[in-house]
């Protein structure tokens, strides 16, 4: 074989080796979306798209855009019963923040809470018995738990200090939240009854936002240690943490897949606040929404078949 016969050989050879790889490489490069788009994974979040806040309904798997909420007042801050049956959120419909229930499909809606302050941030227990969430009525920030009826409504912080956006953990049994009872901004726990109240972790974890990730042993929040609002990752075994994020932009509101391996969060790295999606490292980001308007406080809907 001649030099030249040699050349245009090792060039083919190369050439089927890049064609052969391109699938690959382009499925690495979008595998947050492939893995979950074989599921029937969906996410609601608010957005201003359409004037006031509204509930809106995002699958993965086909991409489809459901408008659940639709009233002149703000709706905001939805987040599933464990069932994947039922969505409560907060609502001005009747003049202030107030926690109310509605099917998954926007309808049959009911109010829960009518105390004379603002009442939001719900979040339903894993088992569907109960609903906390922060209110106002007090005079500082509370955090409340009742019924999923809405009935039994209870101040279980009662501090004189800020406490504000609870989670659950995921068997129910402690209760995550934000707390200024040290002075400024920190991850709080305490009892579902709320005895206990300690920080989580004795080197005083600053931030917002916490999202208790569905296996118990990792909490994804928000801190602005860095200068701005980055997603970060607490370790509960070692007490490590781990910075998820990394621009110059804000980045909220985590919040978890079902199967633990992935986050949705909001962020306006963009110009305008987005919907986004990355595996559990804060790797492979996929932008979800891309609208004009507010798109934020995304919420996983429980896997069903």
């Amino acid at each position: 074989m001649n030099k030249s016969a040699s050349v245009i050989l090792i060039y083919l050879t190369l050439l089927a080796c890049f064609i052969s790889l391109t699938p690959v490489l382009a499925q690495s490069k979008n595998s947050a979306t492939l893995v979950l788009s074989t599921k029937n994974y969906q996410i609601t979040f608010q957005s201003r798209r359409d004037g006031a806040r509204e509930i809106y309904l995002y699958s993965l798997k086909d991409k489809q855009l459901q408008r659940i909420t639709n009233h002149a007042s703000h709706d905001a801050y939805p987040a599933w019963s464990p069932d994947g049956e039922k969505i409560v959120f907060t609502s001005e419909r009747v003049g202030w923040w107030k926690v109310w229930t509605m099917d998954a499909d926007g309808k049959n809606t009911k109010q829960l809470t009518n105390s004379s302050s603002w009442d939001s941030y719900p979040q339903w227990s894993p088992d569907g018995n109960e609903i906390l969430f922060g209110s106002g009525r007090d005079g500082q920030t509370e955090i409340y738990i009742m019924n999923a009826d809405g009935s039994n409504q209870r101040n279980i912080s009662n501090h004189s200090a800020n406490d504000n956006l609870p989670v659950w953990s995921p068997d129910g049994e402690e209760v995550l939240f934000v707390s200024d009872r040290g002075g400024k901004s920190e991850l709080f726990l305490m009892s579902r009854g709320g005895s206990n109240a300690r920080p989580l972790s004795p080197e005083k974890t600053a931030g917002a936002f916490p999202a208790w990730s569905p296996d118990g042993s990792s909490i994804a929040f928000v801190s602005d240690r860095d200068g701005d609002n980055e997603i970060y990752l607490y370790t509960i075994a070692n007490q490590q943490i781990q910075q998820l994020t990394d621009n110059r932009a804000d980045d909220k509101w985590p919040a978890w897949s079902p199967d633990g391996d992935h986050l949705v969060f909001a962020s306006d790295r963009d110009g305008n606040w987005e919907i986004y999606l990355s595996d559990k490292a804060g790797k492979n980001l996929q932008r979800i929404t891309n609208h004009p308007a507010m798109d934020i406080t995304p919420s996983w809907r429980p896997f069903r078949k």
